[in-house]
């Protein structure tokens, strides 16, 4: 299933297989910590690029669980922070 995120159905519940690069809250990830070193100029073109993976106003929407609720609350977290450093960026 190169090249393709699938869903797979097991006996202990629902499992994504497939790159996880292609997840974009992966992507938003890494160029967030891409970005975290670089000049302001540079972080702020990662930034805006992190910002543009977020499809609506919550990850993993429609999806609620044990496992799920944490992680979207990381990102959402991880959200706030680029916003602000965004602003920094245009502030350096």
């Amino acid at each position: 299933m190169e090249g393709r995120i699938g869903i797979e159905h097991r006996n202990d519940g629902y499992h994504l297989c497939g790159p996880l690069e292609l997840l974009d809250a992966t992507r938003f990830e890494r160029l967030v910590v891409g970005a975290r070193d670089l000049p302001p100029d540079d972080a702020a073109r990662l930034y805006r690029a992190a910002l543009a993976q977020w499809r609506g106003n919550v990850p993993f929407a429609g999806v609620t669980n044990r496992l799920v609720d944490p992680a979207a609350w990381r990102l959402i977290g991880m959200r706030d922070q680029v916003v602000i450093a965004l602003i920094d960026c245009g502030l350096a």
